[in-house]
């Protein structure tokens, strides 16, 4: 009986310790910002989230509340897809 015990207390503690790092990230789809007085009313710099490196926070995934306040406050926000050094070399502003 100590031979089980000796051997699945680690084997428990391995399994059930190591859970909460199963939970992921994730935006919260139901926030909508409520910008009052947005900066730029009239269309505002643009902010380009870096998506160029396989990254898993997107526009469209997990900045998604931060990109809509971002538009909601008059920025004019954008996936950037390309690499900085291809941006560069077509002579665009990042």
């Amino acid at each position: 009986m100590q031979r089980i015990a000796r051997f699945s207390l680690p084997i428990l503690i391995s399994v059930f310790g190591t859970m909460p790092a199963l939970a992921q990230q994730g935006p919260d789809t139901s926030w909508v910002p409520n910008v009052a007085r947005p900066a730029y009313p009239g269309g505002g710099p643009r902010v380009g989230i870096d998506e160029a490196h396989r990254n898993f926070h997107t526009a469209t995934g997990n900045y998604r509340p931060f990109a809509e306040l971002l538009r909601r406050d008059g920025y004019r926000v954008s996936a950037s897809t390309q690499l900085v050094d291809a941006l560069q070399e077509a002579g665009k502003q990042f």
